[in-house]
Parts: C-alpha cells; structure tokens; sequence
C-alpha cells in the first residue's frame, strides 16, 4: 500500500489529531514539519529518560518567574546564539502571567504547580535520521476519541506497516553533549525563523491563553500537566509572529 494512501485510512479511522510521522504539509498541525521520516523508531528507555528529564526542566523554567533566560538555556547552541542574553528585555508581562496560572492552578487542585519527568510519560519519543536527535510529541489526555477502538485500530495498522503515528504538537530534540552518554545534552530544536523577542512574546501569549480556558481545564492534574506540557511546545514551535513581522 502506497503511504498516501495508508496515511488516508489512518486519518479515516483515528481521531482527527492523528499525524503520520514525516508527512510534509504545509497544512499540517504545528510543529508537523519537525516530524521525521518515516521508519523512525522509538527510543530506548535510557534515551527517553533522559529527554524527559530534560523537557521536564525546560518546562518547569518556562512556568516559572525569572526563568526566560533557563528556558532558552535549553535551546540548541545555533538557537541560543541567535537568541542572545537579552540584558536590557523586560520580562514583566510574562512573569505576571505565570504568577496568574500559578494562583489559579493552587485554586483549582489544592497545591502547587510542579512539573516532574513523570508528568510525560504518555509521550511518543522517536529517533529520527539518526540517535542525536528525537521527536517528542503529545496527544490530549482528557479527550476521548472518537470511537473506543478507533485509535488501536489506527495505530495497530500503521504499526503493521511499520509506520509511528503520533499525536498532539510535536518537538525535536538534538543531543549535543560530547558524549552521548551524558543526561543533560538534550536541546530543544525551534525555528530559525524565531527570535528572542518573539519567543518571549509567543510564551507568553499561550500562557495567557492558557489562563484565559481556565473555566474547562480538566479535574485531573495529571490531565493539566499534559496540557501545559503541549501548550509550551506550541509555544516553541509557534512561528506566527515571525511571519507577521
């Protein structure tokens, strides 16, 4: 069977979310043109620890005060170096809008935000062309699906085939230790297109955004960490304001 033509039964038969790895379309849900080609694999349980733990970190700066600067530490080198130190950028928009999730998540589940490595355990991790770099990608956990089988069914065939199917937003991640060994060389890979100015403004436009569906966010915390999760790599890989400029 032709992939076109697979990739047309998968869309028929999952929830509309589904994305099959490496399809290049312009239409294609944010963050779709990061997907890498088709036969990607999925990590090892080493490899995936340790990408977690790091986007885990990266998300716990991006959710907190003061932490811009941590958030694009964790960027990739070409990133970081187009990005720069920002002295002189002002951060107070953000940091207000982190303080209002902050109070309205402790209202909400009775305790303080914490995101931990364990908040992505649901995530599709693959290896692309090679293992210095990874997809990661994340599916709506308080959605339900279209139909009860509907989903195995779509994942049962692509998995025939031999093909990943993933769901949700989607990021890669590039392992730039000197040793590929080392936990904490996993960078997250954004845009070229993004600067630093924009990065800032797009963070801080989801998290409002985030704020503002308050009154629908899910009962189950772990539910609400997934979608801070997703609304943060939506942020990374938002190039809107780039286009506009």
């Amino acid at each position: 069977m032709k992939p076109v033509a697979l990739f047309a039964v998968i869309a028929l038969c999952g929830s509309g979310s589904l994305v099959l790895v490496a399809q290049q379309n312009s239409k294609a849900p944010l963050g779709a043109e990061k997907l890498e080609q088709l036969g990607s694999r999925q990590v090892d349980a080493k490899t995936a620890a340790d990408v977690r733990d790091g986007l885990a970190d990266l998300i716990t700066n991006a959710m907190t005060t003061g932490k811009f600067p941590a958030v694009v530490a964790h960027l990739t080198k070409a990133d970081r170096e187009r990005i720069g130190d920002m002295p002189r950028e002002n951060y107070d928009e953000l940091n207000k809008v982190i303080e209002q999730f902050r109070a309205d998540f402790k209202t909400k589940y009775r305790e303080d935000f914490s995101f931990k490595a364990d908040d992505l355990k649901s995530a599709e991790i693959n290896f692309g062309v090679n293992q210095k770099a990874v997809t990661v990608s994340l599916a709506e956990l308080h959605n339900a699906p279209l139909g009860p089988r509907a989903p195995a069914t779509a994942q049962a065939m692509a998995k025939e085939a031999g093909i990943s199917v993933v769901a949700g937003p989607s990021i890669t991640l590039v392992n730039e230790a000197l040793d590929a060994t080392q936990a904490d060389g996993w960078k997250a890979d954004i845009p070229n297109e993004i600067t630093g100015k924009q990065l800032k403004a797009t963070l801080t436009q989801h998290l409002k955004k985030l704020n503002d569906e308050k009154s629908v966010w899910p009962d189950d915390v772990s539910a609400m960490h997934n979608q801070v999760a997703m609304e943060i790599m939506q942020a990374l890989t938002d190039t809107s304001m780039a286009t506009e400029e």
